[in-house]
């Protein structure tokens, strides 16, 4: 296929001088005239325009992760401008939403956890948090992932290092995991055995775990300058051998996170013993060596760490640009242009739309690898605002035909904010308090930068002076709630923030988890509206499901999420009761739960079944009815 980038170079910089949006929208207008061949070559004829309660909705839910309020519907349908869906578009990608959406949609495939026995390094709350912090900024996606390849320190000093740490120990599942997020190549099954489909072999898998091979994540905590000083100063401290039995044991854990460290060593990777090809001799030494493209420099000021990362992100390297564009596709338009999107084969990919894919891989360097920016072209596109097929359900692994767009089931975290949406109009400005790992976290790295060992040993001199008798498991207490209260005048009042926290527990209107999923702890607890949904365990890349099931029927019909704070607490439920007589009100409940006003059917339907239906239970009837239609959770 011929490369479309001179053309796409004369577009670009004709509006070199103009907002990055306009440069966009030309970009958009490339995109439709390849739509336009497509339909063509399929023999379709193209979808008619969304209408704007469509559009609104499948936007909202897309860019935001949520459905809109009530306001926002209005607001929008009621507008006269003629390019009302281009501002929001730019809206929504401005808006807190847009982080919120799209680190459920990352953490998803990053695998990271906040809960359970993963997440104790701390590695990945700052992972997290890096996340965020480079979503909110729009980092560059190819440096978003450079810095994720290269990182190294402390959790704390540098978030993307839990990247590594999610797979702790483990060199050699990190490196297949990298290939298949980031260049959608699954060479997995290539650690034991040649790839039994594709051209990989175990040769190539090994030379190419060669390149991080050396990344260690954790070192020894004894081996922590402020440790070994801290424990020297205990040994010359007056007190006790079970004494400082006692202080040793308590300082191992709290000083823990100290040896979570990601750090470059020069461990060289061996082919296993039980190597049974004839390329190479088992236990042999392997040179680092990509399998396709263009064998990046290594040398003493470039780790190899750094040549991989320069190697993959390397506009030299299309399938990097080729996989990141076709999963945002996935993501906006329901399924993705090649399919599966995490794994595409290393020669003669199928693509429904090849003319597009290539574009798409060759406009995405040309706009400086911005997310946002992608986002904004394919929202804008004729394929993006075109009518769903009404009888095109999502199907996995079924790549984009142009003409008949998917109509997908809402994501466990759509579901769940959009239910938040539903009972709280303020749910983008709710924010967590800080949890224990955090607190705890702080407070170490507080008696490290503020206090010299020999200052924390006089501590727990002086403490176990004063409380010679009481039991080892209290002294233990005794001596980290000392350590904590040395770091309130740093800000890091642990005891104090729980409790503030329990008081805004209770004066608040809702409880504290009723807020965004990308801020609830993750994987949730068993049976949460979350779990039951199908969000991601998090223990394999993208392992979400979206099947129907019992269990979430009846959260939907039972629960008291929805019985008891949707239909009773909600602004909608308050506004109903305020006013049992207003003819309005119906339309506020399907602005309200499905974007639209109702239609003449829906409205002689509701007016024939009303008589029938005690005035103080028409508004729970029919919300609770739509909550758990099929409308109410799917995108068309």
């Amino acid at each position: 296929m011929n490369s479309i980038l001179p053309f796409l170079l004369i577009v670009l910089l004709s509006f070199s001088l103009t907002f990055a949006s306009e440069e966009d929208l030309a970009i958009t207008e490339v995109l439709d005239s390849m739509s336009s061949k497509a339909y063509k070559n399929y023999g379709i004829k193209p979808p008619p325009k969304t209408t704007d309660y469509t559009f609104l909705r499948r936007v909202y839910l897309d860019i935001a992760g949520r459905i809109p309020t009530e306001a926002e519907v209005r607001s929008f349908v009621n507008s006269n401008q003629s390019n009302k869906r281009s501002l929001l578009i730019d809206h929504l990608l401005d808006s807190p939403s847009y982080v919120s959406n799209y680190y459920n949609k990352w953490a998803d495939i990053l695998r990271i956890r906040t809960t359970g026995r993963i997440s104790q390094n701390g590695g990945n709350y700052h992972f997290s948090k890096w996340l965020k912090d480079a979503l909110q900024s729009n980092m560059p996606y190819n440096d978003m992932v450079w810095e994720m390849v290269t990182s190294e320190g402390h959790p704390w000093e540098n978030g993307a290092t839990g990247f590594f740490f999610r797979d702790f120990g483990m060199p050699l599942d990190h490196m297949a995991n990298t290939m298949q997020v980031f260049l959608g190549t699954q060479i997995a099954c290539a650690q034991c055995h040649n790839h039994p489909y594709e051209k990989w072999t175990q040769k190539d898998f090994y030379e190419l775990s060669a390149f991080t091979f050396g990344t260690k994540t954790g070192t020894n905590l004894f081996k922590d300058d402020y440790y070994k000083s801290l424990r020297n100063e205990m040994r010359k401290s007056s007190l006790n051998d079970k004494q400082k039995q006692v202080w040793n044991q308590t300082m191992r854990q709290l000083f823990d996170p100290l040896r979570y460290k990601v750090e470059e060593t020069s461990s060289s990777l061996k082919l296993p013993s039980n190597y049974a090809y004839k390329d190479a001799k088992a236990d042999s030494l392997v040179q680092a060596h990509v399998p396709f493209g263009e064998m990046p420099e290594i040398t003493e000021k470039k780790t190899p760490a750094v040549a991989f990362a320069e190697w993959m992100t390397s506009t030299k390297n299309p399938r990097f640009s080729l996989m990141a564009t076709n999963r945002v596709f996935s993501w906006m338009m329901g399924s993705g242009l090649i399919e599966p999107v995490d794994n595409i084969p290393p020669e003669d990919y199928e693509s429904s739309m090849p003319e597009l894919s290539k574009f798409l891989e060759e406009v995405f360097p040309l706009i400086d690898y911005d997310l946002k920016r992608l986002i904004r072209i394919l929202a804008n596109s004729e394929l993006y605002n075109s009518q769903s097929h009404p009888k095109q359900m999502a199907t996995k692994g079924k790549p984009f035909i142009p003409g008949k767009r998917s109509i997908r089931r809402m994501s466990a975290e759509q579901a769940w904010d959009s239910l938040m949406t539903i009972l709280r109009e303020d749910i983008d400005l709710v924010q967590p308090g800080p949890n224990r790992t955090e607190l705890q976290y702080e407070a170490v790295l507080a008696l490290v930068e503020n206090y010299n060992p020999t200052q924390l040993v006089d501590q727990a001199v002086e403490f176990f002076d004063e409380n010679k008798e009481i039991g080892d498991n209290k002294q233990k207490q005794g001596i980290r709630k000392i350590y904590f209260n040395l770091t309130k005048e740093f800000g890091v009042d642990i005891n104090g923030i729980r409790k503030e926290l329990k008081r805004r527990t209770k004066v608040e209107s809702f409880p504290p988890n009723f807020i965004r999923a990308s801020e609830l702890p993750s994987p949730p607890q068993a049976g949460h509206f979350l779990e039951t949904f199908g969000q991601s365990d998090r223990d394999l890349i993208e392992n979400s499901n979206q099947s129907a099931s019992i269990p979430q029927a009846l959260e939907l019909l039972n629960s008291s999420l929805i019985n008891y704070r949707i239909l009773h607490q909600s602004k909608l439920a308050k506004k109903w009761k305020s006013n049992l007589y207003d003819p309005d009100l119906m339309d506020s409940i399907f602005i309200t739960l499905l974007s639209r006003i109702p239609t003449s059917k829906e409205m002689a339907y509701f007016n024939q079944m009303l008589p029938s239906i005690p005035n103080n239970s028409i508004f729970e009837d029919i919300t609770s009815g739509i909550i758990n239609s099929k409308t109410f959770l799917f995108i068309e």
